[in-house]
């Protein structure tokens, strides 16, 4: 959120220069003694309420959603948690990656060992939970990995029904 506000009017054109012929106008601060520091109080109040409120941590993360039995896995370490994911046959799935690590990882499935026929492919995730939408994929046997990081591999079974 920008503290700046965005001004569409166009800009006043500048006074020519011309020599000052009244007295200067006196400035708050001079006119009222002690008048500003409740003005700046407050102000600084606000803009730390507004920082506070933006969560510019450097790495806030939005809430995400996640179905409970949703097959998942935990990358960490550069590994997986799991070497096998169970799926459902013949229905669109939700599959969780939580990324714990500090690299980007994705999760692929592919029809063949050799990792030739894509089925499903993930986007590159950085740190935090995320959920991938997977279409339904025939009952067999299939292989995911993340492909930044081949090693981190599995087989994925999708059930009878």
């Amino acid at each position: 959120m920008s503290l700046v506000p965005h001004r569409s009017e166009p800009a006043l054109p500048s006074a020519p220069a011309t020599a000052q012929t009244s007295a200067p106008v006196p400035s708050l601060a001079a006119s009222r003694p002690g008048a500003l520091g409740p003005l700046l109080a407050l102000a600084l109040a606000a803009v730390l309420a507004v920082a506070g409120c933006s969560g510019s941590s450097g790495g806030s993360q939005p809430v995400v959603s996640v179905d409970p039995n949703a097959p998942a896995l935990l990358a960490h370490g550069l590994k997986f948690d799991k070497d096998e994911l169970d799926v459902p046959s013949g229905q669109a799935f939700d599959l969780v990656l939580n990324n714990e690590d500090g690299v980007p990882h994705n999760i692929a499935i592919y029809a063949d060992d050799g990792h030739t026929q894509v089925i499903f492919r993930g986007d590159l995730e950085s740190t935090g939970i995320h959920v991938y939408h997977v279409p339904a994929i025939v009952p067999g046997t299939y292989y995911f990995q993340c492909d930044v990081h081949p090693a981190m591999n599995g087989i994925v079974v999708v059930g009878q029904g």
